[in-house]
């Protein structure tokens, strides 16, 4: 994240300041994607276009947010791990990364909602960032 500022001799410099993990994962101002509870972990109710576009929206809003790309594994372990949960519940996206996560999200009434797992993910980010 930059920040742009005018020097004393108002000319404009730019400081750099990173946001430490621990400052990420405080934050709660997470987006309005509608999100499923899925045993305590909500699940961001999307697809790939939905995922992409709002990513691509922080970074046009240079608004620091990650992503949890997270399958039925990872909502059973948040089950005993009170931190993974919280870390999940924090994320700007909690992608259904499986279809068992994709079949909950559809019966809870979110019809639109694919599966995005990462691999699929990532390459459709990078494949705008290019064009």
């Amino acid at each position: 994240m930059w920040h742009e500022s005018r020097g004393s001799q108002g000319t404009r410099t730019r400081e750099t300041r990173r946001m430490s993990a621990t400052a990420m994962l405080a934050r709660t101002d997470a987006p309005a994607i509608e999100r499923v509870n899925v045993l305590g972990v909500g699940v961001s109710a999307i697809d790939i276009p939905l995922a992409v576009a709002t990513i691509e929206g922080w970074i046009a809003a240079r608004e620091p947010h990650f992503v949890c790309v997270s399958g039925v594994h990872g909502i059973m372990e948040s089950q005993r791990d009170r931190t993974l949960r919280d870390i999940h519940n924090r994320a700007g996206l909690v992608t259904p990364d499986g279809m068992p996560l994709v079949g909950f999200s559809r019966l809870a009434g979110y019809a639109p909602v694919t599966q995005v797992y990462g691999r699929a993910l990532m390459e459709a980010v990078c494949r705008d960032a290019v064009l």
